[in-house]
């Protein structure tokens, strides 16, 4: 199983070569305006997608109506149990985000991190710069999930 994080440039150029009838996209964007592309349809070649739009926060803007870890990321539990389904199912994950570094990498990061201690065939790079807000809640659920030993298929 391969676990990695592409920018949406890589992804569209077919830089990422993994087998696509193997592997799903969870595709991360900051507004809806960001989602649409072009070349949307070289996702289709890949076994499965998602789709969420995940701001990328820097929590010290007092803009940012976010009070702290418990606000950010509501959607973290659908997510680890999406992320968790697929790896069930052995498929290789793809995450990708406009840069490839901050959402996906957090997720790339948390999700090589926990599935390791399953299986010694996860391959993939921890990111650095990564959202540590985002790999904290990702990471988290994850491994409640892994504790729990949830059943989600």
């Amino acid at each position: 199983m391969k676990v990695a994080a592409f920018s949406r440039l890589q992804i569209e150029s077919g830089m990422a070569g993994f087998n696509p009838e193997n592997t799903v996209v969870f595709r991360f964007y900051e507004s809806v305006n960001s989602s649409r592309s072009e070349k949307d349809d070289v996702y289709d070649k890949y076994a499965g997608g998602y789709i969420s739009l995940i701001r990328d926060l820097d929590f010290s803007e007092p803009e940012n109506n976010i009070t702290g870890y418990e606000d950010y990321l509501p959607e973290a539990d659908v997510l680890a149990g999406s992320i968790f389904r697929e790896f069930l199912r052995g498929r290789d994950i793809i995450f990708q985000c406009e840069d490839g570094i901050r959402i996906s990498g957090a997720f790339a990061t948390a999700t090589i991190e926990i599935f390791r201690a399953f299986r010694d065939d996860i391959y993939g790079e921890c990111t650095e710069g990564y959202n540590e807000f985002a790999y904290k809640k990702i990471y988290d659920m994850l491994a409640r999930l892994k504790r729990d030993e949830y059943t989600i298929l």
